[in-house]
């Protein structure tokens, strides 16, 4: 299934390795925030302003135990690498909504040297060894679903067009074809609902994150302050979770502008 070509393994050993070392950058950023939060919490004589760095540091210690995880995770798989390749590999995206092509190059990377993408969960990619394949690779966003009767027939039409399904997340759906392929939606009209769909998935990620922020706020009014960590927690993660699909949802709405001028310009 694999070959054991040098410079797939050398490709994947540079690659944890860069990933290894910028989580550490991030890890020993986060560190700082986590003393900065914490002290400015510590000393601000105002509870309300208490409650913002602390919710901000909270944050930040998710990040820094996050980023801690991936040091370590990457360091040990590019140690591995000197002695087999793993059967799996697990990655975390960048975000489609913000940036969609970097995490296909990342899909179109891996392929090329020996592990295919099989699933998608809520931006966890996974990849499973495979031949190496030079190939492009796409996203779909569409309202149907693997369970609806009518998905074979969705599939077909990709088929057709040389596009070849790998997997889908709910209405998210990944494709793959020959390095130099064809887009399969190439028009303003195809580009404008796909972008039109994710500024409203922005919008409803932003619509959670304020809920969740705001419940947060309410059940640290009813629970004991022993507790008030993790909803300050909540809290914070709920407005960093709206504070970043609002930028998701205003640069797919300036991406809509875009094409609608250039339609009217066409017209």
């Amino acid at each position: 299934m694999h070959t054991n070509n040098p410079n797939h393994r050398n490709f994947l050993e540079q690659y944890y390795k860069d990933r290894s070392r910028s989580a550490l950058y991030k890890l020993l950023f986060s560190a700082v925030l986590v003393l900065l939060f914490f002290n400015l919490a510590w000393y601000l004589p105002r509870n309300f302003e208490r409650s913002i760095f602390t919710a901000m540091a909270g944050v930040s210690v998710v990040i820094f135990f996050f980023e801690a995880w991936s040091v370590l995770g990457n360091s040990w798989r590019a140690l591995k690498l000197g002695k087999s390749y793993p059967l799996h590999i697990y990655e975390i995206g960048h975000g489609l909504a913000f940036f969609e092509k970097q995490d296909l190059q990342l899909c179109a990377n891996l392929a090329a040297h020996g592990y295919m993408l099989t699933s998608v969960f809520f931006g966890l990619y996974r990849f499973e060894r495979a031949f190496p394949v030079e190939c492009d690779f796409f996203i779909d966003l569409a309202e149907i679903r693997t369970t609806d009767e009518d998905f074979p027939e969705y599939i077909s039409r990709f088929e057709q067009a040389g596009w070849h399904y790998l997997c889908s997340n709910s209405t998210l759906h990944f494709f793959r074809a020959p390095k130099g392929s064809e887009p399969i939606f190439t028009d303003s009209p195809s580009l404008m609902r796909k972008y039109d769909k994710l500024r409203s998935l922005s919008i409803w990620c932003i619509v959670a994150g304020l809920f969740t922020a705001l419940g947060a706020l309410f059940m640290l009014q009813i629970f004991p302050p022993a507790l008030g960590v993790m909803f300050y927690m909540l809290i914070g993660i709920g407005v960093g979770i709206s504070l970043t699909m609002s930028v998701g949802a205003i640069f797919n709405h300036r991406l809509i502008i875009r094409l609608q001028n250039l339609r009217e310009k066409k017209s």
